[in-house]
């Protein structure tokens, strides 16, 4: 899920990916309903570190977003806590499947789906995040399927995956380019302001919805002898000459 302000695509892991560890032992749960048999005993390494794993994405994504981190290190990470406990996962699973007559792929299948769709909101729109653990999940049930087609829709997949990627990449370099032209822009008419501002031509304020001052340019202050801070939380209109007494009484902006 994504964090305020947070690019969605400069980060591979999620603090909240924790919670897919409950998500797959939901799955072995249901499988075991389904068929009434444990697991073969060569597939529970596999499965107890699918769970656990997980559990390191809040450390992990702390690390990643440090600084000082390099792409590989951000790889390393998310190979450690994401990518891995999902093809155990799969792993697990789909032996499961293979060596246990009470299961059949279309159910093991339904629950790789089912699982791929909560990686999706999980991952909230990382998309090559989202789309290498589902890809890695799926692999290990499409080679212990034994079935050609199974491998060769798995191949289409990866190839499908990898133009959206890149087409979605370029979408965000373009994006990128013009929040930071805009960024720069912005940076400089506040520093021209500031700069016309800091020289005395130029008195700014600034008032909120009840008309009242949030903001006072020390110019301003200078000019009716008061201190800034007074003038915070005025009512904009005691910067002007309302009258004749007014004007007599005091100095103003006129």
């Amino acid at each position: 899920m994504l964090a305020p302000g947070e690019d969605r695509n400069l980060y591979l892991i999620d603090p909240d990916w924790r919670l897919m560890s409950a998500v797959m032992l939901c799955g072995f749960v249901l499988l075991f309903g389904l068929s009434q048999t444990f697991p073969p005993v060569w597939t529970w390494p596999a499965g107890i570190a699918a769970l656990l794993l997980p559990q390191l994405s809040p450390a992990l994504a702390r690390f990643e977003r440090a600084d000082d981190r390099t792409t590989w290190q951000k790889i390393a990470a998310a190979t450690l806590c994401v990518f891995l406990p999902m093809a155990l996962y799969g792993f697990a699973v789909s032996g499961w499947a293979a060596f246990e007559k009470a299961l059949n792929w279309i159910e093991i299948g339904g629950v790789l789906l089912v699982t791929g769709g909560i990686v999706s909101t999980v991952q909230g729109g990382r998309l090559k995040a989202e789309i290498a653990a589902r890809l890695v999940m799926w692999t290990p049930a499409a080679i212990l399927s034994g079935e050609a087609f199974a491998i060769l829709l798995l191949a289409i997949a990866a190839t499908s995956a990898m133009v959206s990627i890149r087409r979605r990449s370029a979408r965000d370099r373009e994006e990128g380019e013009r929040r930071r032209v805009f960024e720069r822009e912005r940076r400089r008419a506040e520093r021209l302001l500031a700069e016309y501002e800091q020289s005395g031509l130029g008195w700014f304020w600034e008032t909120d919805r009840r008309g009242s001052l949030t903001y006072v340019s020390p110019t301003v202050g200078k000019v009716l002898g008061r201190s800034v801070e007074i003038l915070l939380g005025k009512p904009f209109t005691d910067l002007f000459v309302l009258g004749a007494a007014a004007a007599e009484a005091e100095r103003t902006l006129q």
